[in-house]
């Protein structure tokens, strides 16, 4: 039998790597998933070595059967605002030279209002 103590920590690493291991798990965590996983983590371990591959392995397994459901939609990325012609004339030109100068998306911003002929 494993330790109870080591198989808590090995829990708690996953959960808090979860971006490297298991990057769905806090669209699914509520109680009863965390319950779950541990449970079948137990029955992957068996005998054996606790590891965080049997946390994957277990919510991946209950996932793929949809004995954990999803309960939160994921992030959406951050969409990056174009620079609109009216933004680029309420900038004031020092602002604008400095920009251009030093920021290469907002240079290509400026180029791509150009080349669509709207300033």
């Amino acid at each position: 039998m494993f330790d109870p103590q080591e198989f808590q920590d090995y829990f708690t690493l996953w959960n808090l790597e979860n971006e490297i291991h298991s990057p769905e798990w806090p669209l699914f965590r509520t109680p009863a998933a965390v319950e779950q996983v541990k449970e079948r983590a137990i029955s992957i371990i068996g005998t054996g070595m606790v590891s965080i591959s049997a946390f994957i392995i277990a919510f991946n397994q209950l996932r793929s059967e949809g004995g954990i459901v999803q309960v939160r939609k994921p992030k959406l990325p951050e969409v990056e605002e174009l620079l609109t012609a009216e933004q680029y004339h309420s900038l004031p030109s020092a602002v604008l030279q400095r920009r251009f100068k030093n920021d290469p998306e907002f240079r290509s911003q400026v180029q791509n209002l150009i080349a669509l002929g709207q300033i």
